[in-house]
């Protein structure tokens, strides 16, 4: 009887898992129908959308079919327009040109005479300062022979008042 209780209980626990097992692959069965019912959904808007974008191009088309020549005329009068303003503003730029070569040559003619002064100027004050060197070995050469004199005025009084008791 114990026997028979274990195997019936082993029997129900193996139903119970069977079942369980049975419970979850009906839950993805029908997850997995759930999936495919929203992909019929999108696949039906897609081809509303479809429908709905092949209508609107075809209208499109008709519209454009429909345009007139006053729009033609229209489109041709704004080339011209555009071609006549073109060549009024290359004639500007021709003339632009012109006006920046002539205010080049100038900075160039202005250039050279600033080149020229500044070479004056730099010679000028190499000049300068040879001079100024000049007078400054000059001065030291004054200041030596000075000195010079001095000191061989100084010899001479020395050796006229030699201290007593020295030998002059």
């Amino acid at each position: 009887l114990a026997a028979a209780k274990c195997a019936a209980d082993r029997d129900l626990e193996k139903a119970k898992s069977e079942l369980a097992a049975a419970g979850a692959e009906l839950e993805k069965t029908n997850a997995e129908f759930a999936a495919v019912e929203a992909e019929v959904v999108k696949t039906k808007a897609e081809l509303s959308a479809s429908l709905v974008e092949a209508e609107l191009a075809a209208a499109k088309q008709a519209a454009e079919a429909v345009k007139t020549k006053a729009e033609h005329a229209a489109a041709w009068e704004e080339v011209v327009r555009t071609k006549s303003e073109l060549a009024a503003a290359e004639a500007e730029l021709v003339q632009a040109k012109a006006e920046l070569t002539a205010a080049k040559r100038a900075a160039e003619t202005e250039l050279v005479k600033t080149k020229a002064k500044l070479a004056a100027v730099e010679a000028e004050l190499e000049s300068a300062k040879a001079a100024a060197v000049q007078q400054l070995l000059a001065s030291e050469e004054q200041v030596r022979q000075r000195a010079e004199d001095a000191l061989e005025g100084y010899k001479r009084w020395r050796g006229h008042h030699a201290p007593a008791g020295r030998a002059a």
